[in-house]
């Protein structure tokens, strides 16, 4: 399917310690999703959709022990947010995919590990466009606007890096240009949105002689362009994209 096409550059990205680390507020929102661990443990395990498992890690920074949630599966159902946010029942699991120490506060995908992304020069600016953006989902869901526009603002930033380093969000065309352009419709800066929208559309056709999953990059930015003409900054799907009738 095509959403599934696009719902895989999602999945095949990596997590980078350093930029939640490096983040307080960030830190706090993923930690309140701890408060939920009880309902949504019953929830899966009813549903057996989802499963995980409680064991014993030594962080890296501090070298003390405490018990993490390792996310071992889980299904999707639905379509990814314009932004390549996962659908439910994985985007539920969001709290389980970065481990935190009790002990020195450390944040990583895995606290045993050393922190491999404090060196500047491996410039890995794609892994942190998708950490920064992670945030910004948390944010979301803990109704912290505040937060989520320092997030997406961020990430706008490592986006920008990322291009200059000649790096992309995934391997479809311009699908880096379809997370910036959602993110900068979300924290209104519709004029530069526009402006890389029209960028792509003018070649829309060059990207339309190639196989299918470039048409659903050319419906998702035509889609965000009506929802910038109606002043509308809220989350949609693409699968509401795709629904759109054509121009």
């Amino acid at each position: 399917m095509q959403s599934d096409a696009v719902t895989s550059v999602f999945l095949s990205q990596p997590a980078l310690p350093h930029i939640i680390h490096s983040d307080k507020v960030l830190v706090q929102n993923v930690r309140s999703f701890s408060g939920h661990l009880k309902a949504t443990e019953l929830l899966l395990q009813r549903k057996q959709m989802v499963t995980f498992s409680e064991e014993i890690k030594r962080c890296e920074n501090c070298q003390q022990k405490s018990q993490q949630t390792i996310l071992n599966s889980y299904t999707t159902f639905g379509s990814p947010d314009l932004d390549l946010r996962p659908p439910s029942m994985e985007r539920e699991t969001i709290w389980m995919w970065i481990q935190h120490c009790p002990h020195c506060g450390y944040c990583s995908t895995h606290i045993q590990r050393p922190n491999e992304f404090k060196n500047d020069e491996q410039k890995k600016f794609d892994t942190a466009c998708w950490q920064s953006l992670r945030g910004a989902w948390v944010c979301d869901d803990s109704i912290n606007d505040d937060a989520a526009r320092k997030c997406r603002l961020r990430t706008l930033e490592l986006i920008d890096k990322c291009l200059e380093d000649g790096k992309t969000l995934g391997e479809q065309v311009a699908i880096t240009e379809c997370i910036q352009v959602d993110i900068l419709r979300r924290i209104g800066e519709f004029d530069r949105a526009l402006t890389i929208i029209s960028t792509v559309l003018s070649i829309a056709l060059i990207l339309l002689q190639k196989p299918e999953p470039e048409e659903v990059i050319v419906k998702m930015l035509k889609f965000q362009r009506r929802l910038i003409e109606a002043n509308d900054k809220r989350d949609y799907t693409i699968s509401d994209a795709q629904k759109m009738e054509n121009d």
